[in-house]
């Protein structure tokens, strides 16, 4: 749930709802309606969300959505805004790691 996110990205932030409002000018209800899923953001409410929180929107999307296929493309709009130096070890970190968890006998600590 998009409320959810928003409320967890806010309080990993120790911000407040008043706080949060404030950055994007609007109501402190507006700001507790969204989380309690009563009223979805728009598009452009969402961005300016995602811009006092320190997260880009497609971040806040999928956390909400719980979709690994969101979440992937999510960090790779995250990776592509590091530097190139830093993309690349990035990069190279994920493939030592997406070779460990692809041999068959490291399986087991995904679902220990």
């Amino acid at each position: 749930m998009m409320g959810e996110a928003i409320r967890q990205q806010r309080r990993r932030l120790g911000m407040t709802q008043a706080q949060l409002a404030t950055l994007i000018k609007t109501q402190p209800d507006s700001i507790s309606r969204i989380e309690r899923g009563h009223h979805q953001p728009s598009l452009a409410r969402l961005e300016k969300i995602a811009s006092a929180l320190e997260i880009s929107p497609e971040a806040l999307i999928a956390r909400a959505s719980h979709s690994p296929s969101r979440e992937i493309l999510a960090l790779l709009k995250e990776i592509e805004s590091l530097h190139p130096d830093a993309q690349s070890f990035v990069l190279e970190s994920l493939r030592k790691h997406i070779a460990f968890f692809s041999r068959e006998n490291n399986a087991s600590y995904i679902h220990a």
